[in-house]
């Protein structure tokens, strides 16, 4: 009769929900459980309930070590220095995905914001090797990355800007623009 009212489908949830309730619990009965050693024959046998000869092990507490921040400098465009003014890198030329005929000279042009104090100071780099000046010569054909960095006194990088760039050169094959 009650069958007939409720319908198989909400029974069959019913049980669904139950038997899933059930193995949750079953599950942090298992994460409570006690454990229990023994060594026989050299070799050491682990249980989770006692049996002859088992000894109950005292669990210890997990070591556990916190978390630290991320800290504000890193591959990001901003930082926050120690008076909390928050320097911006901004790098005009070359622009992300240009391209550059072999044998043009390449612009660099960038900009930090606000004007650093004088221990700090900014690095070029160009597929990681350190550049002066405001133009690159002579760069090989194929992908270029040019890396902004400012860095403290203490030669510690504070924050990075990069772009990528790429230089070509006409193959004799194909036509030519």
């Amino acid at each position: 009769m009650v069958l007939r009212q409720v319908g198989w489908g909400v029974l069959h949830r019913l049980l669904v929900v139950l038997l899933v309730v059930d193995g949750m619990l079953a599950g942090s009965e298992v994460a409570w459980a006690d454990i229990y050693r023994k060594v026989e024959d050299g070799q050491v046998i682990f249980a989770d309930h006692p049996f002859d000869g088992a000894e109950q092990i005292e669990e210890r507490p997990i070591n556990t070590v916190p978390a630290f921040g991320a800290p504000p400098a890193g591959d990001s465009e901003t930082a926050k220095k120690p008076q909390d003014v928050v320097l911006r890198v901004q790098i005009n030329a070359p622009e992300e995905g240009q391209t550059f005929a072999f044998g043009t000279d390449v612009p660099v042009d960038y900009q930090v914001l606000p004007q650093l104090p004088a221990k700090d100071r900014v690095i070029v780099l160009v597929d990681g090797v350190e550049v002066h000046g405001t133009t690159l010569k002579h760069l090989e054909r194929g992908e270029h990355v040019l890396e902004v960095q400012v860095k403290d006194a203490h030669d510690k990088v504070l924050l990075k800007k990069t772009v990528s760039f790429m230089v070509f050169q006409h193959s004799l094959l194909g036509p030519h623009p």
